[in-house]
């Protein structure tokens, strides 16, 4: 691999519980696999959802492109 490329990887997970109410709000699962050149990354990546007190499921895959804007 040429120095200006590298791998991307990204796990990125988040939970919300409401206190109030208290029960699940919100929860997600994003995973992000790829490449990277310079300030751009492209790839797969793959996000589950689960949503309100009954934790309905959605899952999305796909490909992404990314650039950082420094």
């Amino acid at each position: 691999v040429k120095p200006n490329w590298r791998l991307y990887n990204r796990v990125q997970w988040m939970y919300l519980h409401n206190p109030t109410e208290g029960h699940h709000a919100r929860s997600f699962l994003q995973l992000r696999s790829g490449l990277q050149y310079k300030n751009f990354q492209v790839g797969a990546g793959y996000t589950a959802d689960w949503y309100g007190p009954s934790r309905e499921f959605l899952g999305n895959a796909g490909l992404f492109g990314r650039v950082e804007i420094p």
